[in-house]
């Protein structure tokens, strides 16, 4: 994902297609019932490190790569989603803030938590 598409992401409002979550230390715990949503609709983006007002609020540096690998461990454990989806998180900066931005495609499939 270009910088570019994430500023013009962030000038936009939540709709079901473009949704923000606060996570500075941890995943959010309603990040799994959102890309579920996500997979089994039309499909979206996700973007950690941003509140619902579109404000960037960021990551804590030292939980970015954490985070990212928790991601791509719990998408793959289909004890958390089934049947599983491996989703690819990309970190980036915006004002010297950590976010992290996240492509949910629709699925083919019907996925459960």
């Amino acid at each position: 994902m270009t910088t570019e598409r994430l500023l013009l992401l962030l000038r936009q409002q939540e709709s079901e297609h473009l949704e923000f979550k606060e996570a500075k230390f941890a995943l959010p715990t309603s990040l799994f019932e959102t890309i579920c949503a996500m997979l089994n609709g039309d499909g979206g983006d996700i973007i950690l490190g941003v509140n619902d007002f579109g404000n960037v609020t960021g990551i804590d540096v030292d939980q970015v790569d954490k985070m990212m690998n928790d991601l791509a461990n719990l998408s793959n454990d289909p004890a958390k989603i089934n049947p599983t989806f491996l989703l690819f998180p990309r970190k980036c900066q915006v004002d010297e803030k950590w976010l992290i931005h996240l492509y949910v495609p629709a699925s083919s499939q019907v996925h459960k938590l």
